[in-house]
């Protein structure tokens, strides 16, 4: 495997145990098995190592993206269908991640920058194909159906992060259902939507 990459995955995985502040560049080279001079070999400093880390997530979630993108769009997207590979289980490191750097980002100017070149470039790949699918539709529209979901989808992480409530039966209904009103333009959840199973 390439250093590079080793090193990165043992700072996700830090990150993910440990929060954004918990994580330092001894916790990475420790986990990765490796001396804290090798990492300074391949990167600056920590801030270099979280720059690398965001460009990766970024890659993976668009990559979650063109999987939801290719599923038929009378659908709803089942945000809990219940097995390994429902979009939550996905993606919900990946936001998590990120949402642990965006809280930095609101005291560095540097995270500030990564973050929102992170969002507009998985949210521009967005709209790109909503207004291929689409021609009619507003780009205002689209970018604000996507917030609300965006919204939506971290909300829920967050619960489940915090091992607060997690969703019912109902309730995972209510949102697959909303998703297809939002997703799908015309959509009627009570003729296209599959129940969560």
């Amino acid at each position: 495997m390439d250093r590079t990459v080793h090193i990165l995955m043992a700072a996700e995985e830090c990150m993910l145990e440990k929060g954004f502040h918990g994580t330092s560049v001894q916790d990475i080279a420790k986990r990765a098995g490796i001396s804290t001079g090798l990492i300074y070999r391949y990167y600056k400093n920590k801030d270099s190592i979280i720059e690398a880390l965001v460009v990766v997530i970024t890659k993976r979630m668009m990559s979650h993206m063109e999987k939801a993108i290719a599923q038929p769009k009378n659908q709803t997207p089942e945000l809990f269908r219940q097995n390994k590979n429902n979009i939550l289980n996905q993606i919900q490191n990946n936001i998590f991640l990120l949402m642990e750097v965006s809280s930095e980002a609101t005291r560095n100017e540097h995270y500030k920058k990564i973050i929102a070149n992170a969002h507009r470039e998985l949210q521009d790949k967005i709209v790109h194909h909503e207004k291929e699918l689409n021609p009619h539709l507003d780009e205002k529209v689209i970018r604000s159906r996507h917030y609300f979901i965006s919204i939506l989808i971290d909300g829920i992480i967050m619960q489940r992060s915090r091992k607060m409530n997690t969703p019912n039966k109902e309730l995972e209904d209510l949102i697959n259902q909303m998703l297809l009103r939002v997703l799908v333009p015309g959509g009627d959840s009570s003729v296209h939507a599959h129940p969560a199973h």
